[in-house]
């Protein structure tokens, strides 16, 4: 059964995963819209399995995982959230040097003063 299951889905990403990329050929679609239909579609069905507890729900879920997972375009899409990523990691790294260097050295310079009159530290 297991060994089915695997040739049945192997068959399913590499033809679904033609499929797609001729339709994105063919229709000049935008990744970001492939990739909200691929959220949308994993999160329906995600979905579906846990309200409705039939093992070809599971299955079903399973093939759609393997397919985001393993289709062709999938290194199109890491490409796309690394640009979104590398678009926000200057002014992430800008708020942890903030928060990190500034706002805890006015943190600890009240604390401090405050565990120095504290009759435990005291002694």
């Amino acid at each position: 059964m297991t060994a089915n299951y695997m040739i049945i889905a192997s068959v399913l990403t590499i033809s679904i995963s033609i499929a797609v990329g001729r339709f994105i050929e063919q229709m000049r679609l935008s990744p970001i819209r492939l990739m909200y239909f691929q959220t949308f579609s994993l999160g329906l069905m995600a979905t579906l399995a846990f309200f409705f507890p039939f093992f070809y729900l599971l299955l079903g879920f399973e093939v759609i995982r393997r397919v985001v997972q393993n289709c062709f375009y999938s290194p199109a899409n890491q490409m796309i959230l690394s640009s979104f990523i590398g678009e926000f990691r200057n002014r992430l790294r800008s708020l942890y040097n903030l928060y990190y260097y500034t706002a805890v050295g006015i943190v600890l310079s009240l604390v401090f003063p405050t565990l120095k009159r504290s009759p435990i530290l005291s002694n």
